[in-house]
């Protein structure tokens, strides 16, 4: 018996999962699943698979977001789609935003998408500067 002021842990455990945990499983099952085809099928290294698979993740979300915005449906969550940008999809989030006019009038979101592109150039060249000289 429950008494006045305890849990039940059983409705806790049935909670659903937010849009985000919802959306982000999806998208990365997606990436990892387009890279093991990049790497395996179309014999791709490791790193340029992974690449392609999360740009193209990226567009195709960036896309349905769009989709579900018109539709009136539950969205993407933007900092979903930021991570996908932040995993190295910048290229195909921008390509989404371009071809589907997606989040382009946004500012709060175009300025926090363009912090992540000056984070991964900066990741970019701290590799090629300081990492890969030590690993030679």
């Amino acid at each position: 018996m429950i008494k006045s002021g305890e849990q039940d842990t059983i409705t806790d455990v049935s909670k659903p999962r937010s849009a985000f945990a919802n959306f982000a499983a999806i998208s990365l099952l997606m990436a990892a699943a387009l890279t093991a085809f990049f790497w395996w099928r179309i014999e791709l290294d490791p790193v340029a698979s992974w690449l392609v698979a999360i740009n193209l993740t990226a567009l195709i979300v960036y896309g349905a977001d769009k989709r579900l915005a018109e539709n009136r449906r539950p969205r993407v969550p933007e900092k979903l789609l930021l991570l996908l940008a932040l995993l190295f999809g910048s290229l195909g989030a921008w390509l989404g935003m371009q071809i589907f006019r997606h989040k382009t009038s946004k500012r709060g979101f175009q300025i926090r998408f363009w912090i992540v592109v000056v984070i991964q150039v900066l990741l970019v060249v701290f590799y090629y500067a300081y990492v890969l000289p030590l690993l030679r």
